[in-house]
């Protein structure tokens, strides 16, 4: 949702109850993902435009796995669109 929000240049809320630890993993999950940032970096980014940002330690393991799955997935597709031109 949060990229389709982006790609038709609308604005999108996410929020949760303090707003301090989900919503924050949930906006450097998609950093991630859509803008390749590490998981430092998207948690970085997130905490200086939102002061009071601090995912708790779970979601910090899970966003550094996300950035190693996200690396991968990235690496497979890459993979397949050379064997395609290839072919």
């Amino acid at each position: 949702m949060l990229e389709e929000a982006r790609l038709n240049d609308v604005k999108c809320l996410v929020h949760c109850v303090a707003g301090i630890s989900r919503s924050a993993a949930l906006c450097a999950a998609y950093l991630i993902r859509y803008e390749a940032m590490t998981s430092d970096e998207a948690v970085q980014h997130v905490r200086v435009r939102r002061k009071g940002a601090r995912p708790n330690a779970g979601f910090l393991t899970q966003l550094a796995e996300w950035h190693e799955e996200c690396q991968w997935t990235d690496a497979e597709s890459a993979s397949k669109t050379e064997i395609r031109s290839i072919l």
